[in-house]
């Protein structure tokens, strides 16, 4: 596509063009929407240039302005890159009110993200867990500590895959890759101060106010700008119970200096309090999913001390305990056994029953249950810091070689608080620096050119993860949600005021699970990006990684030898991708991946069991085939990709490592149909299936011994069901994780007006879709299908904007089940109808 003339094309060229060069049928079903497509530019800022072709208005953002390095680490067109990806732009997430992950899938296919615990943490990405990077560097593990932030990006990339080699050892499931706002943008400086105020109002009194301010800077010969972003949100939430607050402060600083250096430095901090985990619904029916109907009653056998506003943990059993043992004297049983929580559970060789200790015996009937209420106290808590750093010093030589010396530093201290009785304490970081060499050379009067970038990296990661599950206290049918928490159904933790991990209440939970981790990794890597006749392309890459663990666990009741384990793993990964330009706008291409990845908790720490089995570090495989396509003179793109992928994630109590093996489809389009008009279609098909036999711990519903019957919930409310999956019939093999459904897609349309007297103004519209859920035993309630729809609309006038989002338009009630252990015991319902409206001052 690179020997095309720069000009702007007719929209009849256009068409013509494309039906003489034998297009595919993408363009034949767009060509009737070209139509009115405006034969010259309206300004600069309507101007994008895709490959060596203008197209003109792109007015929400939606194609690439400039070569993206994220996904295989060289400075490529996406349309040209041999791998699924997508990337937003920060017009696209305003334009498409996008406030959070969970709403990427309207925009990236393959990105539907279940719940876990109502925390928009982190993407699921082809059916397993994603990982976040910043700059291209990997963040601390966050599956639900804290709402990654998305409106202080500049880009958000969204990689199918694998990380490229030069980004370090990492997951073929794919990761999101932040970059942030900048001074410096498609290479060159602002000339004057520019910035914005903002002021968001919405829905239940939320509110937020955004600052923005870029200042050029001039030092003698040097060249530079600096950016900052503040952000401040605050509010309730849907979910009655839940009101966070957050802060999101960021800088960027870039400088061009004498003698072809340049240097970046780029700072965020996050901190949140309040944003406490939900499991949502309790005491799951199929009627309570169909028609919310809830099953009330509490159990009056459980008893606190008078003027206690919580169960101590050995209340909770009450002589009980695990298999009868009281709760001091706990022990862990074996593969044979089961671990009941001294609920009335017990085990007889074949089969789960109950002795009917705790059943619901007061206030036994239904209600009608609002999507508002779920399962939340005053108790609860969520408390968490964030800061990064990125840091970047580059030589670039005469021939556009550079060397580039990288540093990045990221922590995490979060302090979460479930009343139910979880408490966990989780503080991790990570550092890391990277030394990069780039050459590009051409041979052949300029018919083949390689372009190679190769380097070393040391990458040091701890943390330390506190937690508590282990007792047998946690039993979430206990509490009935419609009248809200009691002291019957609460547990007490180690959180009270004043209190720290060493100064714990009398018979509270304490730090069962302590789990202390270091991994040093020290790594090489060379890739290449081999081009002949500016048409067929091979990428190649490679790494080879050392990396050595230290990890214990000195928990009260962590049921592991409390002495210090130590490992150490060699791994060598690559990638291969082979890519063709056809001179018609499509480029089909192949790649087939190897990679290894930790397998870590939420600290980054590694369990001492997965070092002492060999699980901490496995490998992922990826094959993956498909085509990109830039029809109709770049106005219409997009891309289709088969996959199938293996890799491990992290399952279960005690943490094991579990193979998943996933298979799918993937289509991508974005159509500026007119000046003015433009769609976009994001959809995929996906099944993935866990790798048996799964021994891991679960926690099962009272369906799964007695049915989905009142009479069976009545009586076991009060438990804590957990037994081993290989247990249950139908789950001793390979299964279908169905928590994800096998079909997503999203259908969107935006509108923006030309420039005229009175401003301009804009609508964007869509619709997502979702195939049914379910939990993933044998007759587990089943989470129907559902269409939900969004509206976001602005008008702008001089330096004065006004936005308005409508999230879940129709307020459809649908549902989500949690993630991890719980999956078949609780459900998330949907959001409602939720607005927000913003005005913004620019300058």
């Amino acid at each position: 596509m690179s020997n095309l003339t720069k000009r702007t094309f007719r929209p009849i060229d256009a068409l013509m063009r494309q039906v003489l060069c034998g297009a595919s049928v993408f363009s034949m079903m767009a060509a009737a929407g070209v139509a009115h497509a405006q034969e010259s530019p309206e300004k600069d800022s309507d101007v994008a240039e895709v490959s060596d072709i203008i197209v003109t208005a792109d007015k929400v953002g939606l194609l690439e302005k400039k070569p993206s390095s994220t996904v295989l680490g060289f400075d490529k067109p996406l349309l040209e890159t041999s791998r699924s990806a997508t990337l937003i732009s920060d017009e696209t997430i305003s334009r498409y009110g996008i406030d959070s992950l969970d709403a990427l899938a309207k925009i990236s296919p393959g990105t539907f993200t279940g719940t876990y615990y109502g925390v928009a943490g982190a993407l699921n990405i082809r059916g397993t867990l994603a990982e976040n990077y910043f700059q291209g560097f990997k963040l601390v593990a966050n599956n639900g500590s804290y709402n990654t932030p998305v409106a202080a990006a500049s880009r958000i990339d969204i990689v199918r895959g694998p990380p490229s080699p030069i980004y370090g050892a990492g997951r073929v499931g794919g990761f999101l890759n932040i970059a942030p706002k900048s001074a410096r943008d498609g290479g060159k400086y602002i000339t004057s101060p520019t910035g914005s105020i903002s002021a968001t109002y919405g829905a239940y009194d939320r509110y937020q106010l955004v600052g923005e301010l870029g200042l050029p800077l001039r030092l003698g010969d040097t060249d530079g700008g600096l950016y900052t972003y503040l952000e401040y949100d605050h509010g309730d939430q849907f979910y009655r119970g839940i009101s966070p607050e957050r802060f999101v402060g960021q800088m960027s600083l870039t400088l061009d200096m004498p003698g072809d250096w340049s240097y970046e430095l780029d700072g965020m901090l996050y901190k949140s309090d309040g944003e406490t985990q939900t499991v949502g619904w309790n005491r799951l029916t199929q009627d309570l999913i169909d028609n919310s109907t809830y099953i009330t009653g509490q159990n009056t056998a459980l008893t606190a001390s008078p003027g206690a506003p919580y169960l101590t943990a050995i209340q909770t059993v009450q002589g009980g305990g695990i298999n009868g043992a009281p709760y001091p004297a706990l022990t862990y049983t074996n593969a044979a056994g089961f671990r009941g929580g001294g609920l009335g559970y017990q085990y007889n060789g074949t089969s789960l029953v109950t002795d009917g200790r705790f059943p619901l015996n007061s206030g036994v009937g239904t209600t009608q249950l609002s999507p508002r209420t779920v399962y939340i106290s005053e108790a609860d808590l969520s408390k968490t810091t964030a800061p990064t750093i990125y840091s970047g010093l580059t030589k670039t030589f005469e021939n556009d070689d550079w060397l580039k010396l990288e540093g990045f530093f990221s922590h995490l201290s979060h302090k979460r608080f479930v009343s139910y009785g979880y408490p966990a304490w989780v503080r991790g970081g990570v550092a890391e620096a990277r030394l990069t060499f780039r050459n590009k050379s051409s041979l052949f009067d300029d018919k083949l050119t390689i372009e190679t970038i190769a380097g070393v990296g040391n990458r040091y990661m701890w943390g330390r993860h506190m937690q508590s599950f282990n007792s047998g206290v946690i039993a979430l049918n206990r509490r009935d949600i419609s009248v809200g928490a009691t002291p019957t159904d609460s547990v007490c933790g180690p959180f009270d005021e004043g209190i720290t991990d060493d100064s714990i209440p009398p018979n509270c939970l304490g730090w069962e699970n302590d789990v202390h981790s270091k991994v040093n990794n020290y790594g090489a890597f060379i890739t290449s990006d081999i081009e002949l006749y500016d048409s067929l392309s091979l990428t190649i890459g490679g790494r080879f990684d050392n990396f050595k663990v230290n990890t214990r666990d000195t928990g009260i009741r962590s049921f592991v030898n409390p002495a210090p384990v130590r490992d150490s793993a060699d791994k060598l990964t690559y990638t291969a991708s082979l890519s063709y330009k056809t001179p018609f706008g499509i480029m089909p291409y192949v790649t087939y991946a190897k990679s290894a990845a930790l397998i870590y908790n939420q600290a980054g720490d590694i369990a001492p069991n997965l070092v002492r089995n060999g699980g901490w570090i496995l490998d992922s495989k990826l094959k993956e085939v498909g085509f990109k396509f830039q029809l109709l003179n770049g106005t219409l793109v997009g891309s289709f990709a088969y996959y199938s992928q293996t890799r491990p994630q992290l399952f279960g109590l005690p943490p094991v490592s579990v193979i998943t093996a996933g298979k799918g489809q993937e289509l991508e389009m974005r159509w500026l149909a007119t000046s003015n008009l433009s769609f976009t279609f994001a959809g995929n098909l996906q099944k993935t299936r866990i790798k048996g036999p799964n021994s891991t711990i679960a926690f099962i519903p009272p369906s799964v011994l007695c049915g989905q019957t009142p009479e069976c919930l009545i009586s076991m409310a009060g438990g804590s069901l957990r037994t081993l999956l290989t247990l249950i019939p139908g789950r001793e093999g390979d299964y279908t994780y169905t928590a994800i459904p096998r079909r997503v897609w999203s259908l969107y349309a935006s509108y923006s007006t030309d420039d005229h007297d009175w401003g301009k103004a804009g609508v964007t519209w869509g619709v997502t879709y979702a195939s049914k859920t379910s939990g993933s035993l044998p007759n587990a309630v089943v989470y129907p299908s559902y269409y939900v729809s969004n509206l976001s609309a602005f008008y702008k006038k001089d330096a004065w904007e006004l936005s308005v989002n409508v999230n879940n338009l129709f307020d459809k009630l649908y549902f989500t089940p949690v993630a991890d252990i719980y999956e078949n015991q609780a459900a998330l319902p949907s959001k409602g109808r939720i607005w927000r409206a913003s005005v913004k001052y620019s300058f």
